[in-house]
């Protein structure tokens, strides 16, 4: 009986090992079902690439460059004379359902992130204060803080929302402005469940010469200082969770 229960316990760890185990490629995606634990630390860029593969190994020939490329450089791939006669199997159907609807799941997730941004934006722009607290209220006091949500608004109206770049699990935007005596710099960061908001004043301008008055800018150029918020993000949106600063 101890064995039998030896055997149950061993077969059941292997099928959990087996089940659980990460993949790297969808060389197994013919015969075997994935489970979201396998996929579940995959980029939006990687889940894409691995429903895709599935149709590669079919000989799927891709229209779009980048696939065509990547995949005519893997030794498996073998094009097929015409897409119209592949057919994807059960099991390969499921797979690719399942890897759509974690794609979909973390591309939802980056719309709301974004449309939540804009919608701060707005109200920053407007000086919306209720909006405003309904995203920053949590940790900050705008009326105390206000030196603060100056900066955010600075910031935000810098950073191009429409043209974060992604790769893997992140997503960035940066901008520097240099203004004839000091620069300004501007980051938007996404990395997995958080992004950050970053400003800097640093360095001084390419045209800068020396200590000297201008009418402009009676002060030499600003302190160098570096200030930060950090966001969660959600299924339902972003969340402050922390603001900070050095200089």
């Amino acid at each position: 009986m101890k064995q039998t229960s030896l055997i149950i316990t061993l077969f059941a760890l292997l099928v959990f090992k087996i089940n659980g185990q990460p993949i790297n490629d969808c060389s197994i995606c013919s015969k075997q079902l994935l489970n979201a634990d396998q996929l579940k630390n995959k980029s939006l860029e990687e889940l894409v690439l691995l429903r895709n593969e599935i149709y590669a190994r079919n000989g799927y020939v891709f229209n779009n460059y980048s696939f065509g490329y990547y995949f005519e450089n893997q030794k498996w791939y073998q094009p097929a004379s015409s897409n119209d006669e592949i057919q994807l199997s059960d099991i390969e159907q499921k797979n690719v359902a399942l890897l759509k609807s974690l794609e979909n799941k973390i591309q939802n997730r980056r719309n709301i992130a974004i449309s939540d941004l804009k919608r701060l934006k707005t109200a920053l722009n407007e000086n919306d204060k209720q909006i405003i607290n309904e995203f920053v209220g949590n940790i900050m006091i705008i009326t105390e803080d206000y030196w603060a949500i100056e900066y955010l608004k600075k910031a935000m109206n810098h950073i191009n929302l429409d043209d974060i770049h992604w790769n893997k699990n992140k997503g960035f935007y940066s901008v520097s402005i240099d203004n004839g005596f000091g620069i300004f710099k501007c980051e938007i960061i996404f990395k997995n469940d958080y992004l950050m908001i970053e400003v800097r004043n640093y360095g001084f301008s390419e045209i800068f010469e020396g200590f000297e008055y201008t009418p402009q800018s009676p002060f030499m150029i600003t302190n160098e200082f570096f200030m930060w918020w950090k966001f969660a993000i959600t299924d339902k949106g972003i969340v402050l969770k922390d603001v900070n600063g050095a200089g």
